[in-house]
C-alpha cells in the first residue's frame, strides 16, 4: 500500500506541477482577421453572395438540422447551417462527403464503435454537431423552387485552406510547429477524450491530456461541448510536403494550461470536509475528483459501508494537504447520490 501510494504521489513529474505553458507561440487559427466569423457576419448589414461563392473565404455559421432523403430517415445526407448578415438569414446546405472527413479516409478510425461502419459513425459524427459553429466555404449558390437563392458548401474545403495556410506557411510566424498553441474547436466529445479541430485538422486529444483534474465524463461537461474553442499545445507534427497534408497531429489541452491546482489546492485544509465524486478504484481505496475544483484526492473507507461505485458523489475529510506534490488524502464519511 505505501508503495502504491509513493507511486500516485510522485506521479506528477516536476514540469507538471509548474504547469506553465510551453515555449512556443500563440496562434488564434479560427480567430484569424480573414476568417468571416459568425461575430463579424451578424454585424454586415450587407452581404454580395456572389462575392462570397467567387473568394472562397472561410466562413462561420451554426449547425441547426440535418437533412435526409424525403422517403426515408435512414441515413442522413447532410446538414443545414445557418448564415445571419445583420437581420437576414440564409441556409447553407452542406452534403455528408463535404462535412464529415473520416467518410473519405478508408479504414477504421479510432473513433468507430465495434461494427461501426464509415457511414454509420458519419450520422453518428454529424448528429453530434447540431448547435455547433463551423467553418465552411461556399461553393455554389443557385436559385430554388420557390425563388430563394440556395447556398451550397464545404466544411472540408474550409478545412483544407485553414491546413495549408497554417501547417505550409512559409513564414515561421504563421507556420504551426511543434511546441506552439494553437486556439481549436470540439467537434466530438467522449467520456474520456475529446476530438479537435486544429486550423483545419481533425485529432484526438487522449485521455489525460484533456485538462490537469480527473473528469468521469466530458459529455456533461459544460465547457467540452461540440462547437466550443479550446487552446491545445501540438505536441507532434509530421507533414507531407508533396501533397500538403498533415499525416498526423498530437495535442494536448493540458499543457496548453497554467495547473490551476497550484492555487487551488490553498481551498482545501486538514479535518475539512469537502463534497467530491468517486472516478477511479485502486487496490487500497479510490481517486476522487472534488467538486467545482481540477483537485483529485486518494480516499480509504469506514468499514461501516461498502466502497463507493465510480460515479457516486461523497463527502471527503481531509487527513492530509500535500502542497509539494500537489495531492490530497483524506477518508469517506458520507455516501450522497450518483451523478
Amino acid at each position: 500500500m505505501l508503495e502504491m501510494l509513493k507511486l500516485w504521489r510522485e506521479g506528477a513529474g516536476e514540469a507538471e506541477i509548474k504547469g506553465q505553458p510551453g515555449p512556443g507561440k500563440r496562434i488564434a487559427a479560427i480567430d484569424a482577421s480573414d476568417i468571416e466569423t459568425e461575430e463579424r457576419v451578424r454585424q454586415r448589414e450587407f452581404i454580395d453572395l456572389r462575392e462570397l461563392e467567387s473568394s472562397g473565404r472561410v466562413t462561420e455559421g451554426r449547425v441547426y438540422s440535418l437533412f435526409t432523403m424525403e422517403d426515408t430517415q435512414a441515413d442522413i445526407l447532410g446538414v443545414f447551417a445557418q448564415l445571419q448578415y445583420g437581420r437576414s438569414r440564409f441556409q447553407v446546405r452542406i452534403a455528408a462527403e463535404d462535412f464529415c472527413p473520416w467518410l473519405k479516409t478508408p479504414g477504421k478510425n479510432q473513433l468507430m464503435k465495434n461494427g461501426e461502419t464509415p457511414r454509420q459513425f458519419a450520422r453518428r459524427y454529424i448528429r453530434n454537431h447540431i448547435s455547433a459553429t463551423i467553418h465552411y466555404c461556399v461553393k455554389q449558390i443557385v436559385p430554388g423552387d420557390g425563388g430563394e437563392m440556395v447556398i451550397y458548401a464545404s466544411r472540408l474545403e474550409a478545412m483544407g485552406r485553414l491546413a495549408r495556410q497554417y501547417y505550409f506557411n512559409p513564414d515561421p510566424q504563421g507556420c504551426i510547429q511543434v511546441g506552439d498553441e494553437v486556439l481549436g474547436r470540439i467537434v466530438s466529445t467522449h467520456t474520456h477524450s475529446l476530438m479537435v479541430e486544429v486550423a483545419g485538422v481533425e485529432t484526438y486529444i487522449e485521455a489525460g491530456e484533456v485538462s490537469w483534474g480527473y473528469h468521469l465524463d466530458y459529455r456533461r461537461e459544460e465547457k467540452y461541448q461540440v462547437g466550443q474553442k479550446l487552446w491545445v499545445k501540438v505536441l507532434e507534427l509530421e507533414r507531407n510536403e508533396r501533397d500538403k497534408r498533415v499525416t498526423h497531429l498530437r495535442v494536448s489541452g493540458r499543457q496548453a494550461q497554467i495547473n490551476p491546482k497550484i492555487s487551488e489546492i490553498e481551498n482545501f485544509r486538514v479535518d475539512g470536509e469537502y463534497p467530491a465524486t468517486v472516478v477511479r478504484h485502486l487496490e487500497t481505496g479510490s481517486i476522487v475528483a472534488f467538486e467545482d475544483s481540477e483537485m483529485d484526492g486518494f480516499v480509504t473507507f469506514s468499514t461501516q459501508f461498502e466502497r463507493p461505485a465510480v460515479g457516486q458523489r461523497v463527502l471527503v475529510r481531509l487527513l492530509r494537504v500535500d502542497r509539494k506534490h500537489l495531492k490530497l488524502y483524506g477518508f469517506v464519511t458520507t455516501k450522497m447520490g450518483m451523478r
